[in-house]
């Protein structure tokens, strides 16, 4: 009997050891207007496993985004 092997992609996430010490970010741009907003920013904190979504206005600076986190 052939055995199989796993085959990996990437490198494996660092384990956070303190909230906000690993996330990812998505920003989804032109959604259909709801109250102005057309851009969602998906923040994925790794340390409590949990999702943020933040609606914003266009246009989205780099300077606000940092403000926001």
């Amino acid at each position: 009997m052939q055995q199989s092997s796993v085959v990996r992609h990437g490198n494996a996430l660092p384990i956070p050891t303190q909230p906000l010490d690993v996330i990812s970010m998505d920003f989804i741009m032109d959604l259909p207007y709801l109250k102005s907003h057309t851009i969602l920013i998906l923040v994925v904190d790794y340390f409590f496993k949990q999702s943020h979504f933040v609606l914003e206005k266009p246009p989205l600076a780099i300077g606000h985004v940092k403000i926001l986190f």
